[in-house]
């Protein structure tokens, strides 16, 4: 009697495991197309510590420090917060938050930084 439980927990185990990889496999190609969507230019991808949130934004390149960025719940597969940055830069600082400085265009000597910080917090947005 223990041979039959166990086979059929084991196949039980295989079965879930292998569904699983099979929609993280479909999650993963819908990004990717909802991201073509939204630019043809190479992307950085990066999930926040819980796996909610991916911070997805344009790969700065050589002939512009202009970029668009995009901030997309995973979990109803929706852009919550999009904008573009000239000479910044964006990252997350917790789960739940993103900073976007964007740096003055051009700095004195002797003077202090008057870059700008915004803070992006995603629990507001998604209400």
């Amino acid at each position: 009697m223990k041979l039959p439980i166990t086979l059929f927990s084991f196949f039980f185990v295989f079965l879930l495991s292998n569904c699983a990889g099979q929609k993280n496999f479909a999650d993963e190609k819908k990004t990717e197309q909802i991201i073509a969507e939204l630019t043809s230019k190479k992307v950085k991808q990066e999930k926040n510590e819980t796996g909610d949130y991916l911070l997805i934004q344009e790969e700065k390149d050589l002939t512009s420090a202009f970029f668009k960025y995009w901030i997309f719940d995973l979990q109803s597969y929706k852009i919550i917060e999009k904008g573009s940055i000239t000479k910044g830069e964006i990252s997350w600082i917790n789960p739940y938050q993103i900073k976007i400085i964007r740096y003055q265009e051009v700095m004195q000597l002797n003077e202090p930084s008057k870059n700008k910080e915004e803070i992006i917090n995603l629990r507001k947005t998604k209400q």
